[in-house]
């Protein structure tokens, strides 16, 4: 399997814009120094950010992902009520 040993597409999309970025330097700012995030973003596909940049992205989407999310908690009979209704 080349889960382990192949960059994603996020990651090849960022190095194919970047020069001089390898693999490692993507890993490394993923998961060891955390200045990278890959989330879901915009069109709801992956995306790799910037940490600085992140919680920016987040309050901008997080209206149209909570209206989504009772859109498709609806169809399934969940009232926005429900939805909200805490433990």
């Amino acid at each position: 399997m080349c889960r382990r040993k192949c960059p994603d597409f996020t990651e090849i999309a960022l190095w194919t814009r970047t020069h001089n970025l390898t693999h490692p330097d993507i890993h490394s700012a993923l998961w060891k120094s955390r200045t990278l995030v890959k989330t879901s973003c915009m069109r709801g596909t992956l995306h790799i950010l910037s940490a600085a940049d992140f919680p920016i992205y987040i309050n901008a989407l997080k209206s149209s992902r909570g209206r989504e999310m009772l859109r498709i908690m609806a169809r399934y009979g969940v009232t926005q009520k429900e939805f909200f209704l805490r433990d």
